[in-house]
């Protein structure tokens, strides 16, 4: 029965085990395919996993070596040497605040790279490159291959402006700092060897004033950096790529791989593997018969601003994962073997269960080995800081083992008790499901030391809901870095205490240095002094012997002399500006200024420099400017003139044209372009490269024939740019030359803007220009449109004398250029007569260059001709006064005629009419009262606004009117007038203001006090006349008949004499109703009032000396212009408004003091030229001395 049993038992198992084996067959091989697929999947899950955890760890890590380098950059650009250089760089190499050279802190900077390089041996090179220069380097340290470190020397450093890293740090803000892709390091364009993989650090270095001054940048190895962090102790048969935007590989196993597209052949990722890896998904890749699979993860940019980010790729070869997928499956397939057999359903599940341990043992094993073999101490802790895992750099850096630690309150471990609160707050923060950046703080080991460490701190999160389990740590120690920036600052203070006592020696060289300088300044002010005191009495005893008979080789050295006078002030002018710009004393005095004021000024002192030449002189303004600004009015003086002069002094013949055209306009302010072109010698190119520097003459072109120091251009090119702006030259040699300038004035709110014409009569007029110089001609039309006047332009005087014929075209004026007439070689009277038939015929003005005559053609001709002159160059207000004056003479002419054709000689018109003048001056009181009493009228005299007063009120109401002047001492014409009208209750006195103030605005302010009328100095008798009358009931003017003119010495000759050397003795006279006597007495006292202002002029200027000179030209401008010295009564004029608005300048007072003994030496000419006539004209001339 055993047998049988044992038999069926063994034919039962022996059919159970072919069913076994059968179903095996079938079951087993379908069963391991699906298994082993399964098991692939898994094992690539559990790979995934744990390659994850690989890379995040170690990109972290690598993170971490990023942020200690920015630190390092940003360490280093807040040592001191930093904004020395700065300030330094600002100030002529000179440090104003420590007193410290530029070499001094570059110095200090390279000692402070040098020791970072010493103890950070992943350094390669620190630099410091300055903005200027094309990026060039200040200062650069690094270290050879040979690990030598070396400052480099000055002559060897580079130019980095056209580097990617240099031209994007600038762009960043202070603070931030520039991380450059990773390649290859190269110096002088060319790659080094050998081959240095290089990551670059850079931030911006910003001064004072908010302005990009440099960049440091800091050159770091990133070999040992990648070695040290994302290719760290792989596992085996795990192999790591890095791979940069473009997929060229930085790391690769086999070393010549890397970095090909820096040595000029690629070496990409798709060269190598068949597939693309993809950031964050598994990817099977061939490599020749090899399949791996590969692991990607995406490397953040190193900078957010530098699109370059890198790939970390860990690839695993298919073989080991399919041997373990196959292995596995063939377990499964055992498995279900025993499950054909109930005995083998325990070992089944007894054999799968020790693989998945195995498995789980395997993958904790390699994730220990990574956390184990890491360099930073790693550690994991539960939500409420319970240590769960420790490893072994822990271990070393805290002196707590393992079995010490897990368990144990972390705080408790190794945080000091005054950072348990930043580290609650830090625990807090990860609970909440935040990543905590990298930061600096301190641990304390075992044994209660100190450890300066770097801690990141980031969630442990569940699969499932993604909420916090715990936290992970990884500390790195920086102790020895701290250490480093300890000694570092050590060093600093070592420094401070090095440049305390360097200091101290720098004082007492900077007390050497300002007495030197001192001395210096006080050379060039006695230097001025003695040269300008030798001066003056040379150009006094030029002007003494000017009025000494001379003959024509005297008169040809003292021409000499004058000039070469005027040549020596010029200079010493020259080296004084010089001297205050190079000691950076001469600063900008901006203030209200009217533009056309400016340029009439300009107009008188080049038309000086061109009198002698056949030059004419062009001014051209663009009627859209302004005629009131705001800017240093003296200093844009000073640089048009000395262009002008310029122009004239390298020009004999041709053109010279000032243009002043707007560029830009805005609310605030606008920029005009200045242009001076001149038709003279010309220059080289290469002088015009060196033109504007100081005692720097073109002597190739013109070898020392121009005199001058050289030092005119810089000074201008000085003051153009302390104005804001820059200036240019073009030239051609032989051709002429033109300098041009933009500056920037603003636009004065409290004045008009346009030039303001009171009178009617000159509102939109039409004017006709004939000239041949087609730029003259439009220039002066441009000028006419400033004053709101329409022109036409004729060229020749065939076109002059077709437009007369033509009676449908009527002008208000018309302009004839005296070159013109020169080339035409004829007088134009008759088509000057054609235009003067005309109902209304116009003002005829004939213009020159600088006040030249028409050789041939006698003064009487040109009186006959035209009614008025016009100088030229031309600014608007000059060309509305000579529209005024020739118009004025036509009323006078006309009214001349009408006399002489009724033959009406009715004697003084002013008879019985008694009169108060009130006048200070005495020159002034015999004039006016000589004139008035010639008239008929009776004459008292008060010199002040008190002896006005008390006249009038003790002769009751005698006085039929009362002529007052305004400035006078102790009480004025204004205050005189208001205490008539208002306290003495003269309400119906006629009260006429006599004053050299002919605005509209002064009229004004005459009226308002309580004045009947206003009448400017000099005075017309005739005018004066009409205005008495017109306040005294008589309706009639007549005039006496000019004296006639016997003998051979003529009034005629008197006065063509008298315009040769600058006095219009025609028209003084004229205003003196013809009265000689009169008009001597007003020459006399003109000798004396010119005496007493040059005694002013001679002394240095205080403020009361300097209201006593403004005084003293307010009377002064009267009295030229009484006598017929019209330009000097001009000049006068404006000196006055130059000393109102504290612009005076030294070539203002000389150019006045020149024409006050010019003018007086014509007037001493004219008393001679009077004493010459014929004796029955001193006879009468001495009759109507008697009678006055």
């Amino acid at each position: 029965m055993q047998t049988g049993s044992s038999y069926n038992n063994r034919g039962l198992g022996l059919r159970v085990a072919v069913l076994t084996v059968l179903a095996s067959l079938v079951i087993i091989p379908v069963a391991h395919f699906v298994t082993r697929s399964a098991e692939i999947n898994k094992i690539l899950a559990q790979q995934s996993v744990e390659v994850s955890g690989q890379a995040q760890l170690r990109i972290s890590k690598f993170n971490d070596e990023i942020e200690d380098y920015i630190h390092v950059t940003q360490f280093l650009s807040r040592t001191p040497p930093i904004q020395g250089i700065i300030r330094a760089s600002a100030n002529d190499g000179n440090d104003p605040l420590e007193n410290n050279r530029l070499e001094t802190w570059e110095k200090r900077l390279a000692i402070i790279f040098r020791e970072y390089l010493l103890i950070n041996d992943t350094i390669m090179q620190a630099r410091f490159i300055g903005l200027a220069n094309n990026g060039k380097e200040l200062v650069r340290v690094e270290r050879d291959s040979a690990g030598a470190i070396e400052v480099i020397a000055q002559d060897k450093l580079q130019e980095k402006g056209e580097s990617a890293y240099f031209r994007e740090a600038i762009k960043y803000k202070k603070g931030e700092t520039y991380i450059s892709p990773i390649n290859l390091n190269r110096e002088n364009g060319v790659v080094d060897s050998p081959f240095t993989p290089t990551l670059r650090f850079a931030t911006p270095i910003y001064d004072s004033l908010g302005a990009v001054f440099g960049v440091i940048i800091v050159n770091v190895y990133a070999e040992p950096v990648i070695n040290s962090t994302l290719a760290e102790k792989l596992p085996p048969d795990y192999t790591a790529y890095i791979t940069n935007a473009d997929n060229d590989f930085i790391y690769h196993p086999a070393k010549g791989m890397e970095y090909g597209f820096d040595l000029g052949k690629r070496n990409t990722w798709a060269d190598e593997f068949a597939n693309p890896p993809q950031a964050g998904e598994l990817t099977l890749s061939r490599v020749s018969a090899l399949r791996y699979y590969t692991y990607s993860f995406q490397i953040a940019s190193l900078d957010s601003r530098v699109k370059a980010p890198l790939n970390f790729i860990i690839t695993v070869p298919q073989s080991i994962v399919l041997a373990s997928a196959a292995n596995a499956a063939w377990v499964q397939a055992g498995i279900l073997l025993v499950l054909l057999a109930l005995s083998g359903v325990l070992v089944y599940f007894y054999l799968s269960h020790m693989g998945r341990k195995v498995s789980l043992l395997r993958d904790q094993a390699r994730l220990s080995a990574i956390i184990d073999n890491s360099s930073d101490a790693i550690i994991s802790v539960s939500l409420r800081g319970v240590v769960e895992s420790w490893n072994k750099s822990a271990e070393k850096m805290f002196d707590y083992v393992e079995s010490e630690a897990v368990g144990k309150n972390l705080a408790k471990l190794i945080v000091p008790d005054r950072l348990k609160s930043e580290y609650a707050d830090a625990l807090k923060t990860i609970n909440q499901g935040q990543t905590i950046k990298p930061y600096h703080t301190i641990r304390q080991r075992k044994d209660g030391a100190r450890v300066y460490v770097s801690v990141s701190s980031f969630p442990i999160k569940s699969k499932w809901d993604g909420r916090a389990i715990g936290a992970a740590a990884i500390i790195r120690d920086i102790s020895d870095k701290v250490e480093a920036e300890n000694q570092i600052k050590a060093l600093n203070q070592k420094l401070a205490s090095d440049v305390k006592e360097r200091t101290q020696e720098l004082n007492q060289a900077v007390s050497k240095v300002l007495s030197a300088n001192k001395s210096k300044s006080d050379f060039v002010a006695n230097m001025s002094h003695e040269i300008r005191t030798p001066m003056s009495a040379i150009s006094e005893n030029l002007q003494v012997l000017r009025q000494t008979p001379l003959n024509s080789q005297q008169e040809d050295c003292v021409e000499k002399l004058e000039g070469a006078s005027q040549s020596m002030r010029s200079f010493v002018n020259d080296l004084i500006d010089y001297s205050k710009i190079e000691a950076g004393q001469l600063e900008l005095e901006p203030h209200a200024f009217n533009l056309d004021k400016l340029l009439r000024e300009i107009s008188y002192l080049v038309s000086a420099h061109t009198e002698n030449k056949d030059i004419e002189v062009v001014f051209y303004l663009d009627h859209k400017i302004p005629n009131n600004l705001v800017g240093d009015e003296a200093r844009l003086q000073q640089v048009l003139i000395k262009l002008l002069s310029n122009a004239a002094k390298f020009t004999n013949q041709g053109e010279i044209t000032l243009s002043v055209k707007l560029s830009v306009m805005t609310q605030d302010e606008l920029e005009l372009k200045f242009s001076v072109e001149d038709t003279g010698i010309g220059m080289t190119e290469d002088h015009c490269q060196n033109i504007f520097e100081t005692f720097v003459q073109d002597d190739a072109a013109a070898p020392r024939k121009y005199e001058g120091s050289g030092l005119g251009l810089g000074i201008c090119k000085q003051l153009i740019e302390m104005m804001g702006g820059e200036i240019q030259v073009r030239s051609e040699l032989g051709k002429g030359s033109a300098f041009s300038f933009n500056i920037k004035v603003a636009v004065d709110e409290k004045r008009t803007g346009e030039l303001n014409i009171n009178r009617p009569e000159l509102k939109a007029l039409r004017i006709l220009i004939a000239d041949d110089n087609k730029r003259a001609a439009a220039c002066i039309k441009e000028l006419a449109l400033t004053l709101g006047w329409s022109s036409d332009v004729v060229l020749s005087l065939a076109e002059l004398a077709s437009i007369s014929q033509d009676t449908q075209k009527k002008y208000d004026a018309v302009f004839v250029d005296l070159n013109m007439i020169k080339a035409s070689g004829a007088t134009p009277t008759e088509e000057l007569q054609k235009i003067r038939r005309s109902d209304t015929p116009p003002a005829l003005i004939l213009m020159t260059n600088s006040g030249k005559s028409i050789p041939g053609l006698r003064d009487a001709q040109i009186d006959a001709a035209f009614d008025g002159l016009l100088s030229k160059p031309v600014t608007p207000s000059m060309l509305l006064d000579s529209v005024a004056e020739a118009r004025a003479s036509q009323s006078k002419s006309a009214h001349k005629r009408r006399s002489q054709e009724n033959s009406v000689m009715t004697g003084a018109s002013l008879s019985g009419i008694r009169i108060l003048l009130v006048e200070d001056n005495l020159t002034n009181q015999q004039i006016a009262s000589q004139l008035l009493q010639a008239e008929g009228a009776f004459v008292d005299i008060a010199s002040t606004g008190k002896e006005a007063i008390t006249a009038i009120t003790h002769a009751g109401s005698q006085f039929d009117i009362v002529l007052m002047d305004i400035q006078m001492p102790e009480m004025d014409g204004y205050a005189a007038t208001r205490a008539l009208r208002e306290k003495f209750g003269y309400k119906t006195l006629p009260i006429v203001a006599m004053t050299a103030n002919v605005l509209e605005k002064d009229r004004e302010e005459c009226l308002a006090a309580g004045m009947n009328d206003h009448i400017g100095k000099p005075f017309d008798i005739n005018d004066l006349c009409k205005i008495i009358l017109k306040y005294t009931d008589e309706t009639r003017l007549n005039k006496t008949a000019p004296p006639q003119e016997t003998g051979d010495v003529t009034l005629e000759s008197i006065f063509r004499k008298g315009a040769a050397i600058g006095i219009n003795v025609k028209e003084a006279v004229g205003r003196f109703g013809s009265n000689f006597a009169a008009y001597r007495i007003a020459l006399e006292g003109f000798e004396n009032d010119v005496n007493r202002l040059l005694i002013h002029l001679s002394v240095p200027f205080n403020t009361e000396e300097t209201r006593e000179i403004e005084k003293e030209l307010h009377i002064m401008g009267g009295l030229s212009k009484t006598i017929g010295a019209d330009s000097l009564s001009m000049l006068c004029k404006r000196v006055e408004i130059l000393i109102m608005n504290n612009a005076l300048r030294p070539q203002v007072v000389s150019l006045l003091r020149r024409s006050l003994e010019a003018a007086l030496h014509a007037s001493r000419k004219i008393l001679l030229y009077l004493d010459e006539l014929t004796p029955q004209a001193k006879r009468s001339d001495s009759k109507s001395n008697q009678a006055s």
